[in-house]
């Protein structure tokens, strides 16, 4: 996740100056060119394929974080991470409240023995520290899941417009779980033989190349 938001910022910030050099913008084929030339590995620390690559190249290009994917094995996919300075903060207040909680646990345990025990120990008059906290997570805990949302809609978005004019297999429709983007059929490859694993992942490959030539027609087509 770390490699990903690193390349993509620093080829953004590359683009960014080289695009105003002279004062004269890059057109949309070097910028697509410019980035395609920018290495970006993937999880198993390689190059990301053909596919992915120019997939990661639109993507980046129109600021949605494709973070990379594959399509060797039996489940080709896309990988995005959704990072936000909200997040971050959220995650970072979560992370102290939870060392508060086990602290305060600790000192329960060890003014009241067998304190978490005891039936209804969370309406004791003790309990009012513990659960503020817990309290207090919980609604971050929806706060963080709001902004996730809110930043998964520009995956969303493509993929809705997309299947507007792109007709296929329910197997072979790309859904997204938040994370990862693949074909629903896909789940099933260990179910097949291998023949029909081997059939199966063409028929995904396939749909990931199709959904990446959209990504990149999205991208010439934009205005921006």
């Amino acid at each position: 996740m770390k490699c990903f938001s690193v390349f993509t910022a620093i080829s953004v910030v590359f683009l960014s100056l080289f695009s105003r050099v002279e004062g004269v913008a890059l057109s949309k084929q070097e910028l697509w060119d410019n980035q395609m030339n920018v290495v970006v590995l993937g999880e198993d620390g390689n190059p990301l394929s053909a596919i992915i690559k120019e997939a990661h190249t639109a993507c980046t290009l129109m600021d949605v974080p494709l973070a990379g994917g594959r399509t060797d094995g039996d489940y080709p996919l896309f990988r995005f991470v959704f990072e936000s300075q909200t997040k971050i903060q959220i995650a970072e207040r979560v992370n102290v409240l939870y060392q508060d909680q086990e602290a305060e646990r600790k000192n329960l345990e060890a003014t009241y023995p067998d304190f978490f025990s005891t039936e209804g120990w969370w309406d004791q008059p003790a309990a009012q520290l513990w659960n503020a906290i817990n309290n207090e997570i919980d609604e971050l805990t929806v706060e963080y899941e709001i902004e996730d949302l809110r930043l998964q809609k520009s995956v969303l978005a493509l993929l809705e417009a997309f299947y507007q004019n792109h007709y296929t297999t329910y197997d072979r429709v790309l859904v997204f779980d938040g994370d990862n983007l693949q074909s629903v059929g896909a789940k099933n490859q260990y179910l097949r033989d291998q023949e029909q694993r081997d059939l199966k992942h063409e028929e995904y490959v396939q749909e990931i190349q199709a959904f990446t030539t959209f990504l990149k027609a999205q991208f010439f087509a934009s205005t921006n």
